[in-house]
């Protein structure tokens, strides 16, 4: 897959989707699964796990990263708790969570944040927890 990829891309693909609470962006949720996408809504349901999250946001707003940056954006903690669940994915998409049922929940799950206020677009900074 070519990064960054397109939301229309990950239809139908194994995909981590980062829904981080717009009222607490300390505050991030974690599911993996088939991706589905309903403007402006990107949805992944894992349903062996009862889990679902979808995020609102806009073409260029919600694409896919390369999943193998995931240790370099997180936390040594939250990286631990989302490994599991990111195996297989073919992409990560972060945004704000416009609704969830279940997955991983984390605090403090990111090295770095910032937001395009007019976008809504979320860039996760790169780092190491030792810095």
């Amino acid at each position: 897959m070519i990064f960054p990829a397109l939301v229309q891309h990950l239809v139908g693909q194994c995909v981590l989707l980062i829904g981080v609470d717009r009222d607490d962006p300390r505050r991030a949720y974690f599911v993996s699964g088939v991706a589905t996408w309903n403007e402006p809504q990107l949805q992944v349901a894992a349903p062996a796990h009862g889990a679902t999250l979808t995020l609102h946001g806009t073409v260029h707003g919600l694409r896919g990263f390369d999943p193998d940056m995931l240790p370099r954006v997180l936390t040594r903690e939250a990286w631990g708790l989302v490994a599991p669940i990111a195996k297989g994915s073919v992409a990560a998409v972060v945004g704000f969570a416009a609704s969830r049922t279940g997955g991983i929940a984390v605090t403090d799950a990111f090295l770095g944040l910032a937001m395009n206020a007019g976008t809504d677009e979320i860039f996760l900074m790169q780092g190491d927890d030792d810095e």
